[in-house]
């Protein structure tokens, strides 16, 4: 058991990376549900897919336990709330800084001592019309990018592309909201990962880093922050009780 003084810290020069297997026994499921609080609760009730709604509930959860470690704290006594565009923070301030993304099978919590930041991860997975598609919610240099790739990488490509686009936006707190065509970045997921131009201004870009995240298999991932890059602590957790079994 975590005892409640057994903080674990961050460098300034850090950021921790958790990327969890989400799959669930019903006890864990239980464990983690009780540490909910009731807006958290409400959110899920109004998620009509089972199987979301369960990952959801988990994904926040499992989010607890790890702001615990940080605090050293009870899950469930931690105060969370959200941004205008429903990024969770703390709800009073506090020196941790964090996100979280979650798809299919495995979800990924990105925390930082002193600088905001943006996480996602999604299962790369054939799309229909993914050409129509990549033109019309990438900027086009970065559609131009992948309709070079061969077909058999362009999905894998289309996703690697989204989270490193995605993270940024995260780390905006505008989510979906950001416009995707007004930014870009390096969309060949055999790249390393960066920001080209942000509304064409290649100086404000510079000041972002862009990170692709070791994932499983089938797997695509990205962190954004702002600044110089950080040495980042990356920990893969397979079996939730590592998590919920060391919570308080």
């Amino acid at each position: 058991m975590m005892k409640h003084n057994s903080k674990m810290r961050i460098g300034d020069d850090e950021i921790h990376v958790w990327v969890v297997d989400m799959r669930a026994s019903e006890t864990q499921c239980a464990t983690l549900r009780q540490w909910l609080d009731q807006r958290e609760m409400e959110r899920a009730s109004r998620i009509p897919n089972l199987q979301t709604r369960r990952s959801f509930l988990v994904a926040h959860g499992v989010l607890r336990c790890l702001v615990g470690r940080y605090l050293a704290c009870e899950p469930g006594a931690i105060e969370l709330a959200t941004h205008a565009q429903g990024k969770p923070k703390l709800a009073f301030p506090d020196a941790i800084q964090f996100n979280m993304s979650h798809s299919a099978e495995w979800a990924a919590f990105a925390f930082s001592a002193n600088c905001t930041v943006g996480v996602d991860l999604e299962k790369v997975r054939a799309l229909p019309g993914l050409p129509d598609l990549i033109r019309r919610v990438l900027c086009a240099e970065e559609a131009e990018e992948l309709m070079l790739l061969p077909d058999c990488d362009r999905a894998r490509g289309f996703f690697c592309c989204w989270t490193r686009k995605e993270a940024y936006s995260k780390a905006m707190g505008m989510g979906l909201l950001t416009g995707f065509d007004n930014f870009c970045v390096a969309a060949d997921p055999d790249q390393p990962a960066r920001m080209i131009h942000i509304g064409f201004d290649a100086a404000t870009a510079a000041a972002w880093a862009i990170d692709d995240l070791p994932m499983p298999p089938g797997y695509a991932g990205a962190l954004a922050y702002p600044g110089s890059r950080r040495q980042l602590s990356i920990k893969r957790v397979t079996d939730l009780g590592e998590i919920t079994s060391a919570a308080p």
